[in-house]
């Protein structure tokens, strides 16, 4: 697989709020792409923090990164919303 180097940006956009946690507090962020919006090699993005992109943890049988969001982001099935990187 080839790996894409990772853009990062110093500080977060003012007018916008991180899809993960919700904030805009200023921290270094990534764009991520929206999926099914790429023309070309353009697309629609969205500011991410940092620290909110990387994932957490490992499941090592399925080589899946994730992060395990608690908080105010809801639930699926009574369980709380995972977010994977990789699969």
């Amino acid at each position: 697989m080839k790996r894409n180097a990772l853009r990062t940006f110093d500080h977060f956009p003012g007018d916008k709020k991180c899809v993960v946690c919700g904030t805009n507090e200023d921290d270094k962020c990534v764009l991520v792409m929206i999926d099914g919006t790429a023309d070309g090699s353009i697309a629609k993005a969205e500011p991410v923090h940092l620290g909110c992109a990387v994932a957490t943890n490992y499941k090592i049988e399925m080589g899946l990164l994730y992060r395990l969001i608690q908080g105010d982001v809801g639930t699926v099935d009574n369980q709380p919303y995972v977010e994977s990187f990789h699969s």
